[in-house]
């Protein structure tokens, strides 16, 4: 979960508010974005908006139907972006102070908010569920740098990943 304010991120994991956005860019994705959005729908914290951003002429066909699911929902349709691009459109968009971004082939744990906003940390990593992959926490920590996070990271992978 991000913390944005401005054009910056400002904090990462720490939660003043109930206000969180849920950002789904999807470019050639489109078989799964459905079952993206339907797992941020079944939150038990629900997301104050999701914003998905199609990129490609097949997920482009789903506007509508993605439109209507819900009213959180803002569906925006755009050329191809490279993901980080496609993520920093859509955290302008953001009316929350609190973003969790979703790539369009995966799924969120229905209390993965719920949880996520206990934590008390500056980055929650949350790695893939496949066996031997675990959630890594990174304390709050000043003066951590790239270096030391992807240290601790790969310190962390099991052996045989």
């Amino acid at each position: 979960m991000v913390r944005v304010q401005g054009s910056g991120i400002v904090k990462i994991g720490q939660t003043i508010d109930d206000k969180v956005t849920i950002v789904i860019p999807c470019y050639k994705q489109s078989k799964f974005v459905v079952e993206a959005l339907d797992s941020c729908l079944k939150q038990t914290h629900r997301p104050n908006q999701i914003i998905i951003l199609l990129m490609d002429p097949d997920s482009w066909k789903l506007k509508n139907d993605l439109r209507t699911r819900d009213p959180s929902i803002r569906v925006i349709c755009s050329s191809r972006k490279l993901l980080p691009s496609a993520r920093n459109i859509c955290f302008g968009i953001a009316t929350t102070d609190y973003i969790v971004p979703l790539d369009a082939d995966d799924t969120l744990e229905p209390n993965f908010i719920e949880e996520t906003r206990k934590i008390r940390a500056d980055v929650v990593y949350v790695g893939s569920k496949l066996p031997g992959c675990e959630v890594i926490y990174l304390p709050r920590t000043p003066d951590i740098s790239t270096i030391q996070i992807k240290e601790k990271m790969m310190k962390s992978r099991p052996a045989d990943a």
